[in-house]
């Protein structure tokens, strides 16, 4: 018992103090490199309909309206998927999975106004 008592608290602190003296003097002696470059979030978010840099379409009042579905539409789904998650029911996962054709056809609907080459989504 003496041995596991000497241990837990004389060893263990020297060790961990002679882990942080030669954690510090590696940091001390190494150069701190540059933080990596991050990638630009507007691709991404230019592909959402209410994020869009502004142009011909998107100043279109038909843009704005289709911006307003896809954003109740995605609204919609995120409310029943968090009301799943936080009950964990499977009539819960009905509703998440019956909320998600609204926003696929939002998706659809702007992609065949607006970027006919656009991918279809498909529920």
């Amino acid at each position: 018992m003496a041995q596991l008592t000497r241990f837990r608290f004389v060893i263990v602190p020297i060790l961990a103090a002679a882990a942080a003296a030669m954690t510090a003097a590696l940091v001390a002696a190494q150069p701190v490199p540059p933080p990596a470059p991050q990638p630009s979030p507007r691709p991404i978010l230019d592909n959402l309909p209410f994020f869009r840099t502004k142009n011909d379409d998107t100043v279109k009042p038909e843009w704005a309206a289709r911006a307003v579905n896809a954003r109740e539409a995605a609204a919609d789904l995120a409310a029943a998927a968090l009301l799943g998650l936080r009950n964990v029911r499977s009539e819960d996962y009905d509703a998440v999975r019956a909320k998600y054709p609204a926003v696929a056809e939002t998706c659809n609907g702007c992609h065949r106004t607006f970027a006919r080459e656009a991918p279809t989504v498909k529920p």
